[in-house]
């Protein structure tokens, strides 16, 4: 049995033009889900939560915060920033933080 694809009720054209549509969609999710990745500082982070350098080191060490090191610097994701933001605001709806 060879490998055939019979189309009824549309033209070859409208075929491959959904299939172009398809393609174009998936290309732009991917391209919008990959951001480029920015680091911010102790200091970045501080003042997008609008809190102390201290509590964002506290934070970073009970592991609420990721944290990456490059050289003896500590940064942190924003993407992964993100994340943490948005389990917070699921954690005020009443789901759980870390679930």
């Amino acid at each position: 049995m060879s490998n055939m694809i019979i189309l009824q009720g549309i033209t070859v054209e409208e075929f491959f033009k959904r299939v172009e549509e398809i393609v174009e969609r998936k290309i732009n999710e991917k391209i919008k889900a990959e951001k480029p990745v920015h680091l911010m500082s102790r200091k970045e982070v501080a003042a997008f939560f609008k809190v102390s350098t201290v509590t964002i080191l506290n934070w970073t060490k009970e592991g609420i915060l990721p944290s990456h090191r490059v050289g003896s610097k500590v940064y942190y994701k924003s993407n992964e920033i993100e994340e943490v933001v948005t389990k917070i605001k699921k954690y005020k709806r009443g789901s759980y933080l870390y679930s």
